[in-house]
């Protein structure tokens, strides 16, 4: 196995997530109505990341990594971005495709929750099979629940 690692993203961090939730964004229109139209140079909506970076107590960006390479982000987010009863919210999750399928992905869910422990609520598409397949998986083996969230999304919750 490979050595994954979560860290918390700096402010060196900040292009590397705008590229990154590109990719992420590019994956997301396949699955979610919001994400169609790129701007003038070429990216989904850059000011996304920029809300990442404002130093809010209440957002947590990661960066996660696979023998000391860049593969994938995390956001977690707490109260007031995190649904009533659950102290963490995954906002977002992305690994990069190559790493997908190796492992990487539920070792750096794992360090997330020995990372930070509570309970947790995460939403994930309900057109994205593969995604759901990972987070059933992920979630259940902690003996979390699976539930409808709104039309477009199913909600994972566990404790960590």
């Amino acid at each position: 196995m490979n050595a994954v690692t979560l860290r918390v993203a700096a402010e060196a961090d900040r292009e590397l997530y705008k590229n990154m939730f590109n990719m992420y964004h590019n994956e997301l229109g396949l699955y979610c109505g919001e994400f169609q139209d790129v701007d003038g140079n070429g990216y989904y909506d850059a000011a996304f990341t920029d809300a990442y970076f404002r130093k809010d107590p209440s957002v947590m960006p990661l960066v996660i990594e696979c023998d000391g390479r860049n593969v994938g982000f995390a956001v977690v987010t707490v109260s007031p971005y995190c649904p009533d009863g659950f102290d963490f919210c995954l906002q977002e999750f992305f690994i990069v495709g190559y790493y997908r399928g190796k492992g990487v992905s539920r070792a750096a869910a794992e360090g997330l929750f020995s990372l930070l422990k509570g309970s947790y609520i995460a939403a994930v598409p309900v057109k994205n099979e593969r995604a759901l397949r990972f987070f059933r998986s992920v979630f259940s083996s902690r003996g979390g629940t699976e539930m409808p969230y709104g039309e477009e999304f199913v909600a994972f919750t566990a404790n960590a």
